[in-house]
């Protein structure tokens, strides 16, 4: 970052030329079946870029009265809309597309840092 200073749009231009993965918001939509009962379903959004990183084993952790564990974390740019009820598919890692994409549940509320949304990402529960 030679020549930029340390003011806040620095640092988000910075985060966000580091974001080199896609995901996609699976924003969450309750419906009901044919008999009243409550369904998740969800709704894509369009790709967005992302910055993505699974946490070794021995890093992860379980927050407090959940039974989620937390695999993984997302960096998403500022103003990107997520809630803790959505899910995100991860399609390209480092530009290249994923054979498998991965499907994460949001774990708590995402955090909105100074130049970044932050979110702690568990694996889906069938």
């Amino acid at each position: 970052m030679n020549g930029c200073p340390h003011t806040p749009d620095c640092l988000v231009s910075a985060y966000e030329a580091a974001m080199m993965d896609t995901c996609v918001i699976l924003r969450f939509s309750g419906a009901e079946d044919d008999c009243g009962v409550p369904v998740a379903s969800y709704e894509e959004s369009a790709p967005t870029r992302c910055l993505f990183g699974q946490i070794a084993a021995s890093e992860r952790y379980r927050p407090e009265a959940t039974m989620s564990e937390v695999v993984a974390k997302l960096r998403l740019p500022l103003g990107t809309a997520l809630e803790r009820r959505d899910r995100v598919r991860i399609t390209h890692r480092g530009g290249r597309a994923l054979e498998r994409p991965l499907e994460y549940a949001v774990e708590g509320d995402p955090r909105e840092l100074p130049a970044l949304l932050a979110v702690d990402l568990a694996e889906v529960r069938p």
